[in-house]
């Protein structure tokens, strides 16, 4: 089973994000928790065993945004392999180079194309768990 944490505070954003998993998954098992902020996102991350892909809105309140949830994966969450799209309206260049050098994939909400992106990005993820190759999905690095 896939599970995908998706994190934002605007819950209609939340919930488009969550129900385009969904259409990724296509009926396969695919459990898809969310958070409102990154504190709830937080909790999720320390106490949930396996979490296949993490999605995030940058910016969220109250607690650690999605760059902090990002920078943490690997110290606090012991989850450094695992992807991370950071989804957001607008990012500053100086966030830009923070993300590509955690290795996590950029999606901007104002691109057409954005939810499509998201559906590939889980598509991926099923490929991968039918073939155990997740460490070279090519689901990081990418803007």
């Amino acid at each position: 089973m896939v599970t995908v944490l998706v994190l934002d505070d605007d819950e209609k954003i939340r919930n488009l994000i969550v129900k385009t998993v969904q259409l990724a998954a296509r009926g396969k098992s695919c459990r898809v928790l969310t958070a409102e902020n990154g504190i709830v996102g937080s909790e999720i991350l320390i106490f949930e065993p396996k979490v296949d892909l993490v999605i995030s809105d940058l910016c969220m309140g109250p607690g650690p945004n999605g760059i902090d949830l990002l920078s943490d994966m690997d110290l606090r969450f012991h989850k450094k392999s695992t992807p991370f799209v950071l989804f957001s309206g607008s990012i500053a260049d100086e966030d830009v180079e923070t993300v590509l050098v955690y290795g996590a994939t950029i999606i901007r909400k104002a691109n057409p194309g954005a939810f499509h992106q998201i559906r590939t990005i889980v598509g991926r993820l099923f490929c991968d768990e039918t073939n155990s190759t997740r460490a070279d999905s090519g689901l990081r690095a990418s803007t």
